[in-house]
């Protein structure tokens, strides 16, 4: 006979990083775009610093699974990425993207 063999992602585990992630800044309203994440997320967290890797800035739970998210930033350089979260956890960052305020 044949076998079907599903995988389903534990529920146990963080979710996966969103991807795609994109910004337009306009009259100083930064616009981040993504793709949601595969697993189980419950919330997306933006994180933003003044370097790669970097969440010195502050890291903003949104509390939401909305895959767009805008804000008024002051003048300056931001590194922004965007990670998926859930009750057991916060699972690996997005690509990053570099937004400028000017």
């Amino acid at each position: 006979g044949s076998e079907v063999v599903v995988t389903t992602p534990s529920v146990s585990l963080p979710p996966q990083a969103p991807t795609a992630l994109s910004a337009t800044v306009t009259n100083g309203l930064v616009v981040l775009s993504w793709t949601a994440a595969a697993g189980n997320a419950t919330t997306y967290v933006v994180e933003a610093g003044t370097g790669p890797g970097l969440s010195n800035i502050g890291a903003l739970p949104l509390g939401h699974l909305d895959t767009t998210f805008s804000t008024a930033a002051p003048p300056g350089t931001y590194v922004i990425r965007v990670r998926a979260a859930n009750a057991f956890g916060t699972g690996p960052a997005s690509n990053e993207v570099i937004v400028v305020v000017p």
